[in-house]
């Protein structure tokens, strides 16, 4: 048979007491740890941005066949293609070459005149060539033309028109990563100069991008 005395027994109690408070206090230090990590790993996590937002949205516009015109008027307005000027389509889709026509209300121009016409839309020209998939030129109206003549006159853009210097753009549809690189190309292409009229450098940032950020 085991005895304690008194004294004994009061000294087991305190280290009972002592190992048991030791413990709560562990057990709040690693609840603050833990706490403190979570709210630095918050802070570090970016979030999504609007503008990241903006690419993602025009990229699940993309679709397979140029005469969906719902669906090509739908790209077309996240591009922001009417904050230039209204516009109407047209499609030709009876025999290759297959073509979007966007044709700009001549009237509207003149009020339009202060943004960079050709710069943003050769940048448009690229997407709506990237991204639907069996569209093969796009023509939209010269405004800026001083011809005079009874007879359409456009600009045309083809998907074989940036092969050197985007390679295919049909690829750039296969995934959102790719189709933000390929933004990322084209702005490129304003900062080297290769997309501006006369000049050593552009902004060719699409414009549904200047409205996010």
């Amino acid at each position: 048979m085991l005895c304690y005395n008194k004294s004994e027994m009061n000294k087991a109690n305190s280290k009972k007491k002592l190992i048991i408070i030791t413990a709560v206090i562990a057990t709040l230090l690693a609840v603050v740890v833990c706490i403190a990590l979570l709210l630095n790993n918050n802070k570090d996590t970016p979030t999504v941005s609007s503008t990241s937002s903006a690419t993602e949205k025009v990229y699940t516009l993309r679709h397979d066949y140029i005469g969906d015109a719902s669906a090509d008027l739908a790209l077309l307005d996240a591009l922001r293609v009417q904050d230039i000027a209204p516009f109407t389509i047209e499609l030709e889709t009876t025999e290759k070459p297959y073509i979007l026509r966007i044709n700009f209300s001549d009237e509207s121009f003149p009020s339009y005149k202060q943004i960079n016409y050709e710069v943003n839309m050769e940048s448009n020209a690229i997407i709506l060539l990237a991204l639907i998939k069996n569209v093969d030129e796009i023509h939209y109206s010269n405004i800026n033309s001083t011809i005079e003549t009874t007879e359409r006159d456009e600009i045309v853009r083809k998907a074989s028109d940036y092969t050197k210097q985007l390679g295919d753009l049909k690829r750039y549809s296969d995934s959102l990563e790719r189709f933000e690189s390929l933004i990322s190309k084209v702005k490129q292409l304003g900062q080297s100069g290769k997309m501006c009229n006369d000049a050593e450098a552009c902004d060719t940032t699409p414009m549904f991008l200047i409205s996010a950020s």
